[in-house]
């Protein structure tokens, strides 16, 4: 017993002890006149009891410290048994909840879990994906509860508001993978996203162009003209792009399109398209180099290969594929 304790243990067993004692007489004949004393021994269990309890406050105070921890604990806690019954939850999963009436208890935990989508089939032992409810995203965490053994007698589940830290991840994540002035990928992403779909050998066509005559675009109306001419461009080829395809900026006003599953005749088809709507709607042309992935491509010798196809269209005059 740890020594905070021991000195209420030792009263409570002095108080066990003094009956048995005063009994063991008795039964031994050793009494005087034969009387049963244990219920003097009593006597004295009584007032032990009393001060071990009430000095030391330790059983009393244990629980209370426990309740109120768990009561004000700024996560949502529900206490599960085996079962996946609801035995206990706090004040912030009655919050939550909307008034968890206590009647919910003993009831299956998965009538309050559906509003997370939580799937009614999920065990303890699995990872728990991140919920939304009420417009707000939790994280979900299992702890087992056991006693003696391994063997788990039921679950907490910890339901932890990460609204505020999802919005930072998420604009971490697009600022690392969105090209700012465009709102389409960058670069790096564009590459990632390539160098994926050639390792995974899936038939493709890629799209490199840029804007023809840019430069002057900039010299004589201003970069922020040329910013503008290059966000109205992105808007429209996310219109006009399928979702399957990709579009990033390759950089500059270089551009890049990853076509899945495309021929080059449709690939050819795409860009004249592309081309033709930006001299209707934007007064500007593009030269653009197509290449189709071969078996023995790599994104490299890809990206090549259209690079040479968008310099081949600038040396033959501009505004062609």
């Amino acid at each position: 017993t740890p020594v905070f304790y021991r000195r209420q243990i030792l009263c409570i067993v002095c108080g066990y002890l003094i009956p048995w004692v005063c009994y063991l007489i008795f039964l031994l004949d050793l009494a005087p006149k034969g009387i049963d004393l244990t219920p003097f021994g009593f006597m004295f269990t009584g007032p032990l009891f009393a001060y071990g309890l009430f000095r030391y406050r330790i059983i009393d105070l244990t629980p209370i410290a426990r309740d109120k921890i768990f009561e004000e604990f700024s996560d949502a806690v529900l206490v599960v048994d085996k079962r996946r019954r609801l035995v206990d939850f706090n004040h912030q999963a009655r919050l939550l909840f909307h008034n968890l009436p206590h009647w919910i208890i003993g009831m299956d935990v998965k009538y309050i879990l559906y509003k997370m989508n939580v799937s009614p089939d999920m065990t303890f032992e699995e990872t728990i994906p991140l919920s939304l409810l009420n417009h707000r995203y939790y994280e979900v965490k299992c702890h087992q509860l056991c006693l003696d053994g391994p063997e788990a007698v039921g679950h907490t589940l910890v339901l932890r508001d990460v609204t505020e830290r999802k919005i930072v991840l998420d604009q971490l994540r697009e600022h690392a993978e969105i090209d700012e002035l465009t709102s389409i990928l960058n670069r790096r992403m564009i590459l990632s996203k390539l160098d994926l779909i050639v390792l995974q050998q899936i038939p493709i066509c890629i799209l490199l162009f840029d804007l023809d005559n840019f430069k002057a675009i900039n010299d004589i109306k201003g970069h922020q003209a040329g910013d503008l001419l290059l966000k109205q461009l992105s808007m429209l080829l996310r219109e006009q792009m399928r979702t399957a395809d990709s579009i990033g900026r390759y950089g500059g006003d270089e551009f890049l399109i990853i076509l899945p599953k495309t021929n080059i005749e449709d690939a050819i088809n795409i860009a004249n398209r592309l081309n033709a709507l930006c001299q209707q709607r934007l007064m500007v042309t593009l030269s653009i180099g197509i290449a189709s992935m071969e078996e023995s491509d790599s994104t490299a010798t890809l990206i090549k290969r259209a690079d040479e196809g968008l310099y081949k269209a600038k040396r033959y005059g501009r505004a062609q594929v």
